[in-house]
């Protein structure tokens, strides 16, 4: 299932130097009207950068190590996809 999670305003600015990998905690974020309708997937809403809490990041998420490849895996599987 794919989820849509839109930072607003003064909320995006810690979201923009997270790397990819980070695992984060998203609290009290509102739910899409389109979501609520069944018009669209999973949608959140986070108004305010206290919204967003960084609990740690992967290990095990990276990209190829093959050579021009930036296919994201899962490391515990290998260094190549």
């Amino acid at each position: 299932t794919n989820m849509a999670v839109h930072a607003l305003n003064k909320a995006a600015r810690p979201a923009e130097s997270l790397n990819a990998g980070t695992i984060l905690a998203i609290v009290n974020g509102s739910i899409s009207d389109n979501t609520i309708k069944g018009k669209s997937d999973m949608g959140l809403f986070i108004n305010v950068p206290q919204q967003i809490l960084v609990l740690g990041e992967s290990k095990d998420f990276g990209r190829c190590s093959a050579h021009n490849c930036t296919t994201w895996l899962d490391k515990r599987t290998g260094e190549k996809c």
